[in-house]
């Protein structure tokens, strides 16, 4: 049993090793109160295990009453995509290493929504590029928006069965209930002047 959870030790920190820096930081101003947070997970922003970690980990910073960071601007190092969709594997327990336990991955990533709206911080998301999913559902919990040209929002869940979970009782905020439906319903792309009229 000794060797096993040393084992599961080394491969848990090379794992951390091999995926950090999903997040690239900067400061956007000199007292680094305003950051920006780019998303690195090439090649199309998955949010699988290490990124909802790492989100976790730099959201979870935030908490504390020691933080001078006042303002997050997310965006994207990954040209085309602000975020995707949830690594599938972790609904169904199939991922890549042994050393992963999706069921807490999972609640990280659900706590990670609620910090968006529960923390005293600013978010804006910048986007230029598609935004899907596990994306789509960070970016309405944020307190602002901004859509490039080349922005395309989607929820892709229900024509696999499953809810937007995280979304879509700000979508309905945002949108009114008919038309949440209508762009969750029909799992439609909207681009970025769409999103605009809508709301």
């Amino acid at each position: 049993m000794h060797r096993l959870s040393s084992f599961l030790l080394l491969v848990s920190g090379y794992f951390a090793l091999a995926f950090a820096g999903l997040l690239q930081r900067s400061c956007i101003n000199k007292d680094c109160s305003a950051l920006r947070v780019s998303f690195d997970n090439p090649p199309i922003n998955l949010f699988n295990a290490p990124s909802i970690s790492e989100i976790n980990a730099f959201l979870t910073s935030l908490r504390g009453t020691n933080t001078s960071t006042k303002v997050v601007v997310f965006s994207s190092s990954v040209p085309g995509f602000f975020g995707s969709h949830l690594d599938l594997h972790l609904l169904d327990g199939s991922t890549n290493s042994s050393a992963i336990n999706s069921t807490a991955v999972l609640d990280q990533y659900y706590d990670n929504i609620e910090l968006l709206v529960s923390l005293p911080t600013i978010f804006i998301a910048e986007v230029n590029g598609r935004t899907w999913g596990c994306g789509d559902e960070h970016l309405l919990r944020m307190d602002m928006r901004f859509a490039g040209p080349d922005a395309q929002f989607s929820a892709p869940e229900a024509s696999l069965g499953v809810l937007h979970v995280g979304g879509l009782q700000q979508l309905v905020q945002l949108v009114g209930p008919g038309l949440a439906a209508e762009y969750m319903l029909s799992s439609a792309q909207v681009d970025a002047q769409e999103a605009a009229r809508i709301g």
